[in-house]
């Protein structure tokens, strides 16, 4: 289980969680955020300056808009649990500013004893594609624009929004599936290099939903285009998406690597 700093806060939430369901979980939490480690009590964000930069790690969290998502990870355990699980304190600082506290993000994680730093930043990362989503529906389909004064109007909304997010989804996976992700490798070529699909001649950024939604909208409802026009026009914008893609990978890589 992901989630934000509402529920991080919530200690009767997570001790429910880990009590009656010994269900892992990773909450981000706030600087304050108080735990103890042997009797002593300690904020994480004085636990945060006592470490030392061989405690580091640098990680990627999963690829993003302008490629892999790098910080630096840090992990300190916070307590043994019974039945094979630890509660950790997980640590992440933006490699732009590694000496801002403020940079600085906290995760508290209860998962068995055996999990990697890897596998905690993988699933700490999983928080940006939720947040993607929400950004889809209310940008592209209106989930925040609803003018109701009850629930059940309410709720009639956001599930013909949730209903057009997934019909739309599921057309764009058939139409052309997501390729395998990738890290950048200056020694390939092509689309290979920052996971982009190879049309022809062409190397295009994979089809979105908000790429695709223009298309339907441009193809059902033709004002003065032709279909020819409106799919180079489609391909065109993709084609140029994927160059900035490719460079905002590069970049990305060669910061890391520095």
């Amino acid at each position: 289980m992901v989630a934000d700093e509402v529920y991080g806060h919530d200690g009767k939430f997570w001790w429910w969680l880990e009590q009656q369901h010994q269900q892992p979980y990773l909450l981000t939490v706030g600087s304050q955020h108080s735990v103890c480690i042997g009797y002593q009590e300690y904020r994480a964000k004085s636990l945060a300056q006592s470490l030392q930069s061989q405690h580091w790690q640098r990680l990627s969290c999963g690829n993003g808009t302008k490629g892999e998502r790098i910080y630096d990870w840090a992990l300190m355990v916070n307590s043994a649990r019974a039945q094979g699980f630890s509660r950790w304190l997980l640590f992440r600082r933006n490699l732009e500013k590694p000496d801002d506290p403020h940079s600085i993000t906290y995760y508290q994680v209860y998962a068995p004893a055996n999990t990697m730093l890897e596998e905690m930043g993988a699933v700490a990362g999983q928080r940006w594609w939720i947040e993607e989503c929400f950004t889809v529906a209310k940008d592209q389909l209106g989930l925040s624009e609803y003018e109701v004064r009850s629930w059940q109007g309410w709720h009639r909304h956001v599930s013909l929004v949730m209903a057009a997010q997934a019909f739309l989804t599921v057309l764009r996976h058939q139409i052309e599936p997501l390729p395998v992700s990738q890290k950048f490798q200056p020694q390939r070529s092509g689309a290979q290099q920052y996971g982009c699909l190879q049309s022809g001649t062409k190397v295009l950024v994979p089809l979105s939903i908000p790429e695709l939604q223009k298309l339907l909208w441009k193809l059902l409802f033709p004002v003065f285009e032709t279909v020819e026009q409106v799919l180079h026009w489609s391909f065109w914008r993709r084609s140029h998406q994927a160059t900035a893609h490719f460079f905002h990978y590069k970049n990305r890589f060669l910061a890391s690597s520095a």
